[in-house]
């Protein structure tokens, strides 16, 4: 109480010093009304010898001292400092009569000093100057209530607003140096909020930004003092990290480096400090981090964590594991401490995170954390190939299903030679092409994969190409086969025959059912030529058919005739002719027993040979064709036979 008196006395005496103070100049020439203040400082100059500055012949100039040129002086004259420093400032005289005089003045910086004012129970406020700067500070409520004045070393006010007050007021605070010193100084001007009540603030999340860092989001009132908490391991033994001044309503964002999130979890909150009872006036509710860890096991991933269950009012309603950005459903209840994912696929890598979830959609996020999934399971084999040969049977192109439950990394193709399979190739897609393949080799295949997680597959069933062959008997008659396809495990539905002319047209479409051979005898005397193609179609109708080689077929030229003729012009087989299938061009001769040409002719179509020779009938007897016949292809044969010559009367 004692020391209180002593300030308040020294305050009025520093009041009443400003109101009289006048200061000589070194030799007395001179006085002013001030010698210390701001920036911006007015200094009344006063003469005080006879005759004064312009009167009586003398005529005096004022010299500032800070660098301005000296100006023409009279008594009573006003000199204004506008920057801060140490001057003298100095009258001249134009006489020897009267020497030259000065004083030193000093001006500091004029800036507004830096405070807080503080929210209290009560419609109280509590101003603290945050600086030092200055040797005394002025606080003014801006109320009509009467300024105080306060050293730099207690520079803290409180003040009670009459009630019902405005809900924000104006705190002007303004620096002074004391004693001598000019009351000039600029003020700073603030808002605070006037209470009855201080409110709390309220957490809405907290995230863990790494392994030594969490980031707390909380939502503050203006002018208040807060006290941020934390507790390591539990929600109830906390200690204060911070104090914060919110001086407007604000989403405020505290990091707390330096600790370890990846080993423990920590309970925060955020306490309203009433300055004014130096006291807590409200808590915030709690929210705490989660440690959390994860760990991959045989198909699947295994989440753990830890944090504290309950805050009080403000419990702890559930949790959300995030997985890849989205949400696994549903929620886990708010006891749980730790949850498996075995919807996972070997080698996929899965990001996750836990969102402990309060009141009020208040949030608390873990770590994120990634994990590799795994699985020693053995793959399960490839049951379904399709093999689709060239036309020319050169090459195959292999495609297969695979269980999708496996996520296959490499597959490799095996091909058979003599029985044994080895390597051919691999795959990193469910297609490999055998440039190497031929339909003559009748190679088959099989077909492995290495998982993900490097598990090796059993070889698949065996796959093996439909191969065709075919020929064409004398009498044109065309006979083809092919070999059984197995590589599919629902078995073959059946083969279809695809038959196209030498100009690629579909001429006929054959369901063969399960038969592996078919024979064409059909009459067509326009088409030397047939190609046929064997597409075998699985039973599980979603797999791709599979198709074999393209077979040429083509028909001989051949040439037809009889074995003897009657030139007797009955009407009756008067002629020897000679009929021909797919001839493009023809020529024939004619011969007797003896070698002698009867007759030639180039016109397989023509009315063909009356058995005369030179206008005579030749006698009965066998005779010899020659004929030269290119076919519809341009090839070129030979065909010759006998025939009798019959005189019938």
């Amino acid at each position: 109480m004692r020391g209180k008196a002593c300030i308040l006395v020294l305050v009025g005496m520093l009041i009443s010093w400003k109101s009289w103070s006048q200061y000589n100049s070194l030799n007395n020439k001179f006085t002013v009304d001030q010698v210390k203040g701001c920036a911006g400082l007015n200094i009344q100059v006063t003469h005080n010898v006879t005759p004064a500055c312009g009167s009586g012949g003398i005529f005096c100039v004022i010299d500032y001292g800070d660098g301005r040129p000296a100006q023409p002086f009279v008594s009573g004259d006003i000199a204004n400092y506008p920057t801060a420093g140490n001057f003298k400032l100095k009258i001249i005289y134009s006489t020897t009569v009267v020497d030259n005089d000065s004083v030193g003045v000093s001006i500091t910086a004029n800036d507004p000093p830096a405070f807080e004012p503080y929210s209290c129970n009560g419609n109280q406020v509590s101003v603290k100057v945050t600086e030092s700067k200055y040797a005394y500070y002025i606080f003014n409520y801006n109320d009509a209530t009467a300024e105080v004045t306060k050293p730099a070393n207690a520079a803290t006010d409180i003040h009670t607003y009459a009630a019902p007050p405005p809900s924000t007021r104006n705190v002007s605070v303004r620096g002074y140096n004391g004693p001598g010193t000019a009351d000039n100084c600029v003020s700073n001007t603030l808002p605070v909020t006037v209470a009855a009540t201080l409110p709390a603030a309220t957490i809405s999340q907290t995230e863990v930004l790494d392994a030594s860092s969490v980031k707390v989001d909380f939502a503050s009132s203006p002018s208040i003092q807060y006290r941020f908490m934390i507790a390591t391991n539990n929600a109830t033994s906390f200690q204060q990290y911070k104090q914060i001044y919110s001086p407007a309503a604000a989403t405020l964002t505290e990091t707390i480096p330096g600790i370890r999130p990846d080993d423990n979890y920590y309970c925060f909150r955020v306490d309203t400090y009433n300055p004014c009872g130096n006291n807590v006036a409200a808590v915030s509710p709690i929210v705490c981090s989660t440690n959390f860890d994860i760990a991959a096991q045989n198909n699947q991933n295994n989440l753990t964590w830890n944090t504290a269950n309950a805050s009080g009012a403000h419990p702890l309603a559930n949790f959300t594991v995030v997985k890849n950005s989205t949400a696994l459903t549903p929620a886990l209840a708010a006891n749980l401490r730790a949850y498996s994912d075995t919807d996972v696929v070997c080698g996929t890598s899965y990001t996750y995170r836990l969102e402990s979830n309060y009141p009020g959609n208040v949030k608390s996020l873990s770590l994120p954390k990634t994990v590799t999934a795994f699985s020693s399971d053995i793959p399960a084999a490839i049951e379904n190939i399709s093999a689709v040969v060239n036309p020319a049977g050169t090459e195959v192109q292999l495609s297969w299903i695979q269980d999708p439950a496996y996520n296959a990394s490499e597959y490799t193709i095996l091909k058979s030679d003599n029985g044994v399979f080895t390597p051919r190739g691999t795959s990193d897609q469910i297609t490999f092409t055998d440039s190497e393949y031929t339909t003559a080799s009748a190679a088959c295949y099989k077909i492995e994969y290495i998982d993900a997680c490097n598990n090796r597959s059993a070889q698949s069933r065996e796959a093996c190409p439909v191969a065709l062959t075919g020929n064409v008997q004398g009498n044109n008659v065309i006979t083809i086969n092919w070999t059984t396809y197995n590589g599919w495990a629902g078995g073959t539905k059946n083969y279809v025959i695809e038959k196209y002319d030498a100009g690629g047209t579909l001429l006929q479409t054959i369901d063969a059912g399960s038969a592996t051979t078919y024979t064409d005898n059909a009459q067509d005397v326009d088409n030397q030529v047939y190609y046929y193609t064997i597409y075998a179609y699985p039973v599980d109708g979603t797999l791709a058919e599979s198709v074999s080689n393209t077979l040429e077929t083509i028909k001989q030229p051949n040439l037809f005739y009889p074995t003897g003729f009657t030139p007797n012009h009955d009407g009756l087989n008067d002629n020897f002719t000679v009929y021909g299938q797919f001839v493009a061009k023809f020529e024939m001769r004619i011969f007797n027993r003896w070698g002698e040409m009867m007759y030639t002719t180039d016109d397989l179509t023509g009315a063909g040979w009356d058995g005369t020779y030179k206008g005579s009938l030749m006698p009965e007897a066998t005779y010899v064709f020659k004929a030269n016949i290119t076919d519809l292809l341009g090839r070129t044969f030979e065909r010759s036979g006998s025939f009798f010559l019959i005189r019938k009367k």
